[in-house]
């Protein structure tokens, strides 16, 4: 699952394996990659993209930054701060 522009919902990092919906709201859905499935716990690795792409969102709206490249985006707090206050 990738994420496009920062108009596109962004998956809870608890959601669905395949297709990133919550749990509780989920029921049975249908994505090409996997067809008709129940929820499914996401991986280790699918989280920890779904949690960085939150944070590069929210810093790229807090700074005013557009760039998609990821070389480009502030990397922690100090890079955040040094941002703001260009």
């Amino acid at each position: 699952m990738r994420y496009g522009t920062d108009d596109d919902e962004l998956p809870n990092p608890n959601g669905c394996r395949w297709c990133g919906i919550d749990r509780q709201d989920h029921y049975q859905q249908w994505v090409a990659e996997a067809g008709l499935h129940k929820w499914v716990e996401p991986t280790s690795d699918q989280r920890k993209e779904r949690i960085l792409a939150r944070r590069a969102r929210r810093l790229r709206r807090l700074t005013g930054q557009v760039s998609e490249h990821p070389e480009d985006r502030p990397k922690g707090f100090g890079d955040f701060l040094r941002a703001a206050q260009a």
